[in-house]
């Protein structure tokens, strides 16, 4: 193929490509694909195969004209990506310029990114810590006592609440006697002095609300202020005093159920003695454990990997990653405000950083992976009947790939960087 290519740098790692193509690639593409369209075409009044080209081209001449021009682009582009080794991460944006004929040339231009060229920081230099960790019995008596918790069974009490017992309650919060977005909940329950998990704005709030019903009863209204701390994410709250307004509808008493056959059973584990369900636990939570250890190791090698390693990022890969971030906020039918919209954008950015690490470090280590790779393991991880379902599974197949892709990345470091072994107790990895 005849071509000419002119490369143009735009801003950052956008580039502009023109492209000509010669007048005489066009005719030769043009005259194939009408050869083409008159072994296919059927006419009344002619034998297959044997259309004149003159009555083909007044009724196909543009279809044969925008298949080949659509064709050229295609191969052109290829020949001058491949020619000039250049390595787009978007789809280009293509304009076609001049439109081809016997007596013109193509031109068309094509605009995309390119994948930033940078050199790895040295992963010897990145350290990763490695717990060393004993699973003590009380660890296990730990984790059993609260999987006992999760079944208990509740019972109303007509007595106070005390610490441990379960309410619920409508409550409204007001700032300067208004209310605002999510102020407001009917049957809002909890358990009194249970462990919270969130920022500490949370946590206050839920003491303040444990504080507010202990020594109280069904039907009792009480009042309190909450000071939101400063930083707080939401701008219309952070550094607010809001009067909170409950009414306690409900208190229940809890039983935790005895560790017997029967409570066994709900873990497929019947017949079972004291010993072998403990045993079963303490397999259970070794695992749990070791994929902890992993999990945290892994943020810890791509937080330094994204601290140690500067380069452009595409704009393209960012976009799509908060195109992705904005449609699971979606799906969870949860809004985005303001705040909201400037952490997807850090963690958009991040990921898409990320994604332009592995792709290089897959490359630095000569990692593949293969289709037996995938066999292997959907083979380890899903039901035998389930492996022709899988298999054709495009999405899953390609979630498979990448995430037996960045296990080999993550070993494959593991393998070179400084590990620190540290001795900690179960609870402090696992929390």
């Amino acid at each position: 193929m005849d071509i000419t290519v002119n490369i143009n740098v735009l801003k950052g790692l956008q580039r502009s490509m023109k492209i000509v193509v010669s007048k005489n690639n066009y005719s030769t593409v043009f005259k194939k694909n009408l050869t083409k369209m008159q072994s296919q075409v059927k006419m009344d009044g002619f034998r297959s195969g044997k259309i004149p080209e003159k009555v083909i081209l007044s009724k196909y001449k543009q279809d044969i004209h925008n298949n080949s021009v659509n064709e050229l682009i295609q191969e052109a582009l290829s020949k001058a990506i491949v020619d000039n080794q250049i390595q787009t991460v978007s789809s280009p944006q293509l304009t076609i310029d001049t439109h081809p004929s016997d007596n013109s040339d193509l031109a068309f231009t094509a605009k995309f990114e390119i994948f930033p060229e940078f050199s790895l920081n040295n992963i010897a230099e990145i350290i990763v810590e490695k717990p060393d960790v004993k699973i003590e019995n009380q660890d296990i008596e730990d984790v059993i006592n609260n999987i006992r918790k999760q079944h208990t069974k509740w019972k109303t009490k007509t007595s106070s609440a005390e610490s441990g017992d379960k309410v619920v309650i409508d409550y409204e919060g007001l700032i300067d006697n208004k209310s605002f977005e999510n102020s407001k909940q009917t049957d809002f329950t909890f358990i009194i002095n249970s462990d919270v998990r969130g920022d500490e704005a949370t946590k206050g709030l839920f003491a303040e609300f444990y504080k507010s019903v202990i020594g109280e009863n069904i039907g009792t209204n009480k009042n309190f202020s909450y000071q939101m701390p400063k930083n707080f994410p939401d701008k219309n709250l952070s550094n607010k005093k809001v009067d909170y307004k409950i009414h306690i509808k409900n208190i229940y008493s809890g039983v935790l159920p005895k560790l017997n056959n029967e409570f066994y059973k709900n873990f497929g584990l019947e017949g079972v003695s004291d010993k072998e369900f403990k045993e079963n636990i303490l397999k259970h939570i070794s695992k749990e454990l070791d994929d902890k250890i992993k999990s945290n190791q892994i943020a810890i090698i791509n937080q330094e990997l994204i601290d140690k390693n500067n380069f452009d990022i595409p704009t393209s890969m960012i976009e799509s990653q908060k195109e992705d971030i904005y449609n699971q906020y979606k799906a969870m039918m949860k809004e985005t405000d303001e705040s909201l919209t400037n952490e997807i954008n850090i963690v958009a950015e991040k990921r898409a950083k990320l994604n332009i690490l592995y792709i290089k470090l897959a490359k630095e280590f000569n990692i593949t992976i293969t289709d037996s790779d995938v066999s292997n393991y959907i083979t380890s991880n899903y039901p035998s009947d389930q492996k022709d379902k899988i298999a054709k599974n495009t999405n899953l197949i390609n979630e498979i790939k990448n995430k037996l892709l960045e296990s080999a990345i993550i070993e494959n470091i593991l393998s070179k960087c400084k590990i620190k072994v540290v001795k900690k107790i179960f609870k402090e990895v696992m929390n």
